[in-house]
C-alpha cells in the first residue's frame, strides 16, 4: 500500500488564511509603536505619584507583555500558514513503537529502533528531494541550564533527604556545574528514577568538556544518516563495560548538548508540506524529554498522533496518565481533543490474540479518550499498516484542519480585540488625569465657569450670580426721588462701593487653582502632559 500524500486542497485552504494572519501582525506592530510612544512619554512625566498614574502603567506593561506573546503566537502561526506546512507528532511511552511506525511509513532505515527505550532528542522529518542528511541544533547555556539541568536535579532533589536536599544548589552557570558537590549514589534508592538520573548527571560532569564544546555553538549541517544515532539515540543498556562505558558517557554528554534535530530525505508518502515529530518518550526517566515532548505539542503541532503498545501488562502507566493530564492543560488556540488520534501498535509476539489490546483500548475509553479517535490496531514493524496509519491522518486533516484554522484565526482576533479594548481604557484613564492638549482646553474653560458662576453649599455665590446681585440690590435702594435721580455723583457712589465688595469676593488665580485641585484631585496645567492621547 502506497502512503498517501497529503491534500493540496487542504494545503491551499491554509494558505489562504495566511493574510488574516498578516493583517494582525501589521495591526500588533502599529499598536507596539504607539504604546512605546506612550511609555516613553509616561517615563518623562513628573508627578506620577497619583494612584490612576501608578496604575496606568502598570496596565502598559501588562497589556506589552500579552502584546509580545500574541506577536509570537501569530508569528509561529504566520509562518506556518504561509508555507502551507502541515505537522503531525507522534508522543507516547517509551517503547511505544513511536519510531518504528516512522520508519516504516517513510523507510529511512537509518531512524534509530529497537526494543529498549531509544530516542532521546526530538527530530523532525521534512521531505527533501535533494537532501538525505540531518541538522543538529544545540542549546545556548542558558537553555541548557533551564531545560536539561534544572528539571533533572530537581526530579533526584525530591529523592534526596532533607539534609542532603538542602546542601544540592542549582548551578548558576555551566562552570558552577562542573565544580558541584553531587550527592552519593547511596543517598538514594537503587533502581528508581532518581538513582538512574544522579547516575546520568555523574557521567555528564564527568565528561562535561565534550557537551560544553557545543553549548552556545552554530548547527552541525548535513550530517549523514548513518551518523543519526550518534546524535539522537540512547546508548544500549548493555554497553556498560570498559571502554565502552567511556564512550557511553561522552555520548550522553552530546547528547545533552543537542537541542533538536532536523532529518531531510525524499521519503515515501512525503510532501514539502508534511513535516514529522519523532518525540521522545513522555516516561523517560530524565523529565527533560516530557517537557521536549510537550513543548512540541504546544508550539507545532496541527495532529497528535498517540502511540500505545499494550503489552504484558496492557494498562496505562500512571507516567501516561501524568501524560494525558498534562497534554490536556496545554495552552493554544483549539482544543486538543479535536487534534488527536490514539495509535494502538500490536505486537503480537507478547499479544498474539489481541486480548491486551482490548483492555487497553477499554482503559483509555474509561479514561475519557473518545472511541473514534482510536486507529488500529497496526503492527508498527509493518509497511503497509504504517501507510493506513498516514491514510487516517489524512482523513483526519481533510475533515478537521480547516475548521481548526479558521478557529484558530477567531481565536486570535478575540485577543488582539481583548487588547484594543484594554488600551481604550488605559486611554480614558490616562486623558482624565494627563489630559490633550483639546482636552485640557476644555477642562480649563470648565474650570473659568465654575468660578464665574461659583456655587458653595447650593448656594449661588459666583462672580457673576454676585454681580447681578449687587446690581438689584443698587437699583432697589435708589428710592422715587427727583433729588437722588439727579445726584449723578450718589448714584456713582453707591455702585463703586458694591464694586469694590465684589471685587474683594473674585477669587485669585491661586484660589482657583487650590478649587481645580479639590474638583480634579491635581492640577493638570503645571507639568501637564498635552499630548498623551494622539498616541492613541
Amino acid at each position: 500500500m502506497t502512503p498517501p500524500t497529503i491534500s493540496e486542497q487542504i494545503v491551499q485552504a491554509r494558505q489562504n488564511r495566511a493574510p488574516a494572519l498578516r493583517e494582525m501582525m501589521d495591526a500588533c506592530g502599529t499598536f507596539r509603536a504607539r504604546l512605546t510612544a506612550v511609555e516613553t512619554a509616561l517615563a518623562g512625566l513628573s508627578g506620577l505619584e497619583t494612584p490612576d498614574a501608578a496604575g496606568a502603567q502598570d496596565d502598559l506593561r501588562r497589556i506589552l507583555h500579552d502584546l509580545d506573546e500574541l506577536e509570537e503566537r501569530l508569528r509561529i502561526r504566520y509562518d506556518r500558514f504561509r508555507k502551507g506546512l502541515i505537522t503531525v507528532s507522534i508522543a507516547g511511552l517509551e517503547k511505544a513503537g513511536k519510531t518504528t511506525f516512522l520508519r516504516s511509513l517513510t523507510g529511512i532505515e537509518a531512524l534509530p529502533a529497537f526494543d529498549e527505550r531509544c530516542t532521546a532528542v526530538s527530530c523532525e522529518l521534512y521531505y527533501d528531494s535533494d537532501r538525505s542528511d540531518f541538522d543538529i541544533q544545540f542549546y545556548s547555556e542558558e537553555e541548557f541550564l533551564d531545560r536539561v539541568l534544572r528539571p533533572t536535579l530537581e526530579t533526584v532533589a525530591r529523592e534526596l533527604p532533607p539534609e542532603e536536599r538542602e546542601r544540592l544548589v542549582f548551578p548558576s552557570s555551566a562552570a558552577a556545574f562542573m565544580n558541584l558537590p553531587l550527592p552519593t549514589t547511596d543517598t538514594v534508592s537503587g533502581g528508581t528514577t532518581a538513582y538512574k538520573l544522579l547516575n546520568d548527571l555523574r557521567q555528564l560532569q564527568h565528561h562535561f568538556g565534550e557537551c560544553r564544546r557545543y553549548l552556545d555553538s552554530p548547527p552541525l549541517h548535513r550530517r549523514p544518516l548513518n551518523e543519526l544515532g550518534e546524535w539522537v539515540s540512547h546508548r544500549q543498556a548493555q554497553i556498560a563495560a570498559e571502554p565502552e562505558a567511556e564512550e557511553r558517557g561522552h555520548h550522553l554528554a552530546r547528547l545533552a548538548a543537542a537541542r533538536v534535530c532536523r532529518i531531510y530525505a525524499p521519503f515515501a508518502g512525503g510532501s514539502p508540506h508534511l513535516r514529522w515529530i519523532d518525540t521522545p518518550g513522555v516516561d523517560d526517566p530524565n523529565r527533560r524529554a516530557r517537557d521536549l515532548t510537550l513543548a512540541a505539542i504546544t508550539e507545532e503541532t496541527d495532529l497528535l498522533v498517540v502511540a500505545s503498545r499494550p503489552g504484558a501488562t496492557p494498562s496505562p502507566g500512571e507516567s501516561f496518565h501524568r501524560f494525558w493530564d498534562s497534554v490536556s492543560r496545554q495552552p493554544d488556540e483549539i482544543d486538543l481533543m479535536s487534534r488527536m488520534l490514539f495509535a494502538l501498535n500490536w505486537d503480537k509476539r507478547v499479544d498474539p490474540e489481541g486480548e491486551n489490546v482490548r483492555i487497553h483500548q477499554k482503559y483509555l475509553t474509561d479514561a475519557g479518550v473518545p472511541r473514534h479517535l482510536f486507529v488500529g490496531p497496526y503492527e508498527a514493524i509493518r509497511p503497509e499498516d504504517a501507510a493506513a496509519l498516514m491514510e487516517r491522518v489524512n482523513e483526519h486533516l481533510q475533515a478537521h484542519l480547516p475548521d481548526q484554522d479558521d478557529q484558530v484565526v477567531r481565536t486570535l482576533e478575540t485577543r488582539l480585540k481583548n487588547i484594543l479594548a484594554r488600551m481604550r481604557l488605559l486611554h480614558n484613564t490616562l486623558s482624565g488625569s494627563h489630559p490633550s492638549d483639546a482636552g485640557l482646553h476644555d477642562m480649563e474653560t470648565e474650570a473659568f465657569h465654575k468660578w464665574f458662576h461659583w456655587y458653595r453649599g447650593g448656594t449661588a455665590s459666583g462672580f457673576w450670580t454676585d454681580l447681578v446681585a449687587a446690581l438689584d440690590r443698587s437699583t432697589r435702594d435708589i428710592v422715587e426721588d427727583e433729588r437722588i435721580r439727579e445726584s449723578e455723583t450718589s448714584l456713582n457712589s453707591i455702585f463703586a462701593e458694591e464694586a469694590r465688595q465684589i471685587q474683594e469676593q473674585i477669587p485669585s488665580p491661586d484660589t482657583l487653582d487650590t478649587y481645580f485641585v479639590s474638583q480634579r484631585g491635581e492640577n493638570p496645567i503645571p507639568h501637564g502632559m498635552r499630548t498623551l492621547s494622539i498616541h492613541f
